[in-house]
This record gives structure tokens, sequence and C-alpha cells, in this order.
């Protein structure tokens, strides 16, 4: 009767081993198919549309006609810190009316380039986009410059400017920096601190940063923090941030303990 009760309790203790690793198991299993399924999910995005990729590509447009979206979102100049007090104001102003409103790009980059010599950080910021883009009449594209542009801004704390910066450190644009993922990802925790990154609906800075922290790119991987980000890219306009990527992003912090302890780290 002795040796079936010892066995009989190995062999429940061995069914209740066998059941929890397979929990274990299964759970991991499932948290590696949600975690495939969202970096499937961005890599079609990215794939799908010149606008999916996380990066400043397409972003910089939104932050080039600032002006104009401060009409669309019905902002008042008043409402929103454009560092009025810095030399250069006034020229950056006329000098983004005439780019946006009266289409006169001579006139913009005369202006633009007084209030830059003034060093205003949202004029270095606005202008700096055109020589990124070479886009505008009479400027060819100059990332070497566009950058020196960013950075005299970053010294101001422009978000955009930052996320521009960040950019450049992620693809190693150019060739004018060498790749830095950590320099990119403590430039983008930087640019969200601007209120006006929200302000003006900025989501892709919140994109880029949930992918970011979603691939454990120049960061340590946090799933839960991710999900935070991208919610918030959402709320401001991105449509890249589908519910399929949030309900993925759920379900995989649920089945792995080690996003699950993130919660609460």
């Amino acid at each position: 009767a002795a040796g079936k009760l010892k066995v009989s309790t190995r062999f429940t203790f061995l069914s209740r081993f066998i059941s929890i690793n397979m929990d274990q198991f299964l759970g991991q299993l499932f948290g590696t198919i949600m975690e495939n399924r969202m970096l499937d999910h961005l890599k079609k995005e990215r794939q799908s549309s010149p606008r999916s990729d996380p990066t400043i590509n397409n972003a910089q447009h939104a932050m080039s006609n600032i002006i104009q979206t401060l009409k669309q979102l019905q902002i008042d100049h008043d409402e929103i810190d454009l560092m009025r007090d810095i030399p250069g104001y006034d020229e950056f102003i006329k000098a983004s009316n005439a780019e946006y409103e009266e289409q006169d790009f001579k006139k913009a980059r005369t202006l633009y380039e007084v209030a830059c010599k003034k060093g205003h950080p949202m004029a270095l910021t606005n202008h700096a986009l055109w020589y990124l883009e070479g886009r505008r009449p009479g400027v060819s594209k100059n990332l070497k410059k566009a950058f020196k542009m960013f950075e005299e801004a970053a010294e101001h704390k422009v978000g955009m400017a930052l996320f521009n910066l960040a950019d450049f450190y992620f693809s190693a644009k150019g060739g004018i920096v060498t790749e830095d993922l950590d320099k990119a990802y403590t430039l983008l925790k930087e640019a969200i601190k601007d209120e006006r990154v929200t302000q003006m609906k900025q989501g892709e800075v919140f994109y880029m940063l949930a992918t970011m922290l979603l691939e454990g790119k120049g960061c340590v991987k946090n799933s839960v923090k991710a999900k935070k980000y991208f919610e918030k890219a959402r709320d401001l306009g991105d449509a890249r941030v589908t519910d399929d990527l949030l309900k993925c992003l759920s379900l995989y912090v649920q089945v792995d303990p080690q996003e699950k302890q993130r919660e609460t780290d």
C-alpha cells in the first residue's frame, strides 16, 4: 500500500508539473504568435504606404505647414507657444504666411533666412525642411544643412526638430551621422515632452517611439509602454494604429509574464 501511495504521489506531482509547464509553453507560444502578428502588421504598414514609415520621411509635412495646421485645428496663435519672445518671430510668421497663404516662395525664403539668422527655433525647424526635402523653388536638397538647423532648433527643445534629428540617427540618413538607435530613442523621449507635439496632433512622434519600444530598438523592449504610445498616436489622429494592432498588444501583455511585470515597473 505504501508503494502504491508513493507511485500515486509521484504521478500526481508529475501531472501537475506537466500541466504547469504546458500552460507556460502554450502561453509563450501564443505570445510569440501575437508578437509576430504585431511585427508583421508594422512591416505591412511600412510597405503599403510611404506614410507608414515610422520615421520622419513623411511626418515633416505636418510640421512644415504649422500656420495652416493651426488654422485647421482652429487654434489661435495666442493659444500655443510659438516663441514670440525670441528674435525673428515676426519674420517667421510672415515667412509661413508667404509660403502657405501666398505661395510666394522667394519671399518666404528671404524671410525665413532673416528669422534663422536671428536664431528663431520655429523658423529654423520650418526652413530646415526645405533643405531636407529640396521641394521648394531655388533650394536644393542639403541634408547636412538641414541637420545643423534642426540641431540649433533642438537646443530650444522644439519637439519636431528633435523628431527630425531622431530620424537622422535612426536611419543614418544621408550618412550625415552614424546609426545610433539609443540616441534616436533619447531624442524621441525629449520630443514628446514638448506640448506643441500634442497640441498640433503630431501623432507620428508617438508612433515612432512606440515602434522602437515594441521592437526593442535603442531601448529595452516594453510592449506595455508601446501600447500606451500607440494609443496616444491614435488619439492624435495617426490612422496607422488599428484596432487589430492594439488588440494583439493587449493579448500579448496578458499572456507574457515579463510584459505583465512591466505594467507595475
